[in-house]
């Protein structure tokens, strides 16, 4: 169901019935197990089988889902092959295959969630330290957003975010032996939400060292996601 979420924006009851061979009652059941399972999260069902919720929250209840679910690609074929085809230039082609695939998997999803009409509307001023791995990491994402995603309106949000969700999940790790600078504007980073965790908690920990002792959010409700994980019918 969660599956189908992702894919398709919504829950259509009478597809997801006639595709998985399930009652209008099993399909019920599994959705109210859903809805409650998506409140921990703060995410709500809309009165259109939608999902609502903070964009960038919403992108990564669906990459720590699909990832704990399985390390197998669970999409189509030729999704894989088109991912596979285009992450061929710059550190995306350097990634180790653990990497990769779940580079694969959080550039996938931005793909589906901005061609169903879902953007990232948050983004920051940073700067980098001249030929650092920082500044060549976000060049090597900016060129791939602008080459595999033109229909993108908000190319520069949408680059920040895989920038810094790279770094959160380690896919991006700058070599411990070289000094690394990013400057970003914690100011611009405030008026932006207040319950924006994942961003400013992030940079707030990893690039400013203001805070010494960061318990991420994420690792609360990934345990109250694996305690629901048995609840949901995965199709």
């Amino acid at each position: 169901m969660i599956k189908e979420l992702f894919l398709e924006g919504e829950l259509n009851r009478e597809k997801i019935c006639t595709k998985y061979f399930i009652s209008q009652a099993t399909f019920s059941r599994n959705k109210s197990k859903l809805k409650k399972m998506l409140r921990i999260f703060e995410f709500e069902l809309t009165t259109n089988n939608c999902i609502a919720g903070k964009e960038h929250m919403i992108r990564n209840f669906f990459f720590m889902f699909f990832s704990y679910a399985t390390s197998e690609w669970l999409f189509s074929e030729n999704a894989y092959v088109s991912l596979e085809e285009s992450m061929t230039s710059g550190f995306l082609d350097n990634l180790d295959p653990a990497k990769k695939s779940l580079m694969r998997l959080l550039l996938y999803i931005s793909k589906v969630r901005n061609i169903q009409g879902y953007s990232i509307d948050t983004s920051t001023t940073i700067a980098f330290e001249e030929n650092s791995n920082y500044e060549h990491f976000y060049k090597d994402i900016a060129n791939y957003v602008e080459k595999n995603f033109p229909y993108i309106e908000k190319k520069i949000e949408e680059i920040q975010f895989i920038f810094f969700f790279s770094i959160r999940v380690k896919l991006i790790v700058p070599d411990i032996y070289q000094e690394e600078n990013l400057l970003v504007d914690t100011d611009q980073i405030e008026k932006l939400d207040k319950s924006n965790v994942f961003l400013t908690k992030l940079i707030l920990d990893h690039f400013l060292r203001e805070m010494k002792s960061y318990v991420p959010l994420f690792n609360k409700k990934c345990f109250l996601f694996c305690c629901s994980f048995i609840l949901i019918l995965l199709i």
